[in-house]
């Protein structure tokens, strides 16, 4: 079939094409379909730092937690990763920072932190 990833192509069958593809997880998954097809709702509850930043334990806590925030979660999504604490590692052992490598050491050596960020 045909991947379409624009605005105003199908949601769920988005998501579905996407979870077929070997390597593509829930939450790469919905990252595309919140930016490509522009869907303000996506939300990965299955992603544990998500979870540990709503102080949750589990997709379907975190899911009840959200509701409320409907149709927006993407964007309490975006919110809650960019306020989780920097240097947590991720199941890989690597460490994240907004899901990128800027959390780990390598990539912050000669950086100075910002005022106000204490370890």
């Amino acid at each position: 079939g045909e991947l379409r990833l624009e605005p105003g192509a199908d949601v769920p069958a988005t998501l579905d094409a996407l979870a077929a593809i070997p390597g593509i997880g829930e939450r790469t998954a919905t990252a595309i379909v919140m930016r490509a097809l522009q869907w303000p709702d996506a939300f990965p509850s299955a992603d544990p730092k998500l979870q540990r930043a709503a102080g949750v334990s589990g997709p379907g806590a975190l899911l009840r937690l959200a509701e409320r925030w409907r149709p927006w979660r993407a964007y309490a999504a975006a919110h809650l990763l960019l306020l989780a604490p920097p240097g947590r590692v991720d199941r890989h052992g690597v460490g994240r920072l907004n899901g990128t490598s800027e959390g780990t050491p390598r990539a912050r050596r000669g950086r100075e932190r910002p005022a106000g960020l204490t370890r």
